[in-house]
């Protein structure tokens, strides 16, 4: 009988084997146009109103037009560190962030760390906002790093918009 490693499984069966090893796989996507609530308020911030208080987080904001800011922020994303972007959609951005960011006053500061954050991104029709949805891989968030990160997308974004493309922002 042939050996075969876990990388060559089905991803139907690879999530399977990863719910029955105790891991489960948190929702992602939109459903009914919005971001998935967050289960558990320890592992989760979300910017949609109706979360737990201590859950919730801003929505980003743009004045561009929606393609133009999913752009933007797909960029933005990709120079960020510690950012790999897993699915991307018209309206749909979702990123794995590896590592921190801290603030001291205006400045960030990225601090690499083996913490994986899932964050998706919503830009809802007829809004000039981003949803965002953080959840923790494994583990309580880190909510003030997650709301950090944040602040500083925001920055990158209305410096991005402001300059097209040349930010003074560095992490």
């Amino acid at each position: 009988m042939r050996h075969r490693s876990f990388r060559r499984l089905t991803p139907a069966l690879a999530i399977v084997l990863a719910g029955c090893a105790g891991t489960q796989l948190p929702p992602y996507g939109i459903r009914e146009g919005e971001l998935p609530p967050c289960a558990d308020h320890r592992t989760c911030l979300s910017s949609h109103a109706d979360e737990h208080e201590a859950s919730r987080v801003d929505y980003l904001e743009y004045s561009q037009a929606r393609r133009e800011a999913r752009s933007t922020l797909a960029a933005i994303v990709q120079g960020f560190p510690g950012a790999r972007v897993v699915s991307s959609h018209r309206n749909y951005l979702r990123v794995e962030f590896t590592g921190t960011v801290a603030r001291d006053g205006e400045d960030f500061f990225f601090e690499p760390q083996s913490v994986v954050d899932e964050v998706e991104f919503y830009f809802p029709p007829q809004r000039s906002i981003i949803h965002v949805r953080a959840a923790a891989r494994a583990g309580p968030i880190d909510k003030a790093g997650a709301r950090d990160r944040f602040a500083a997308l925001q920055v990158l974004i209305e410096e991005y918009q402001e300059r097209r493309g040349h930010s003074s922002l560095r992490l």
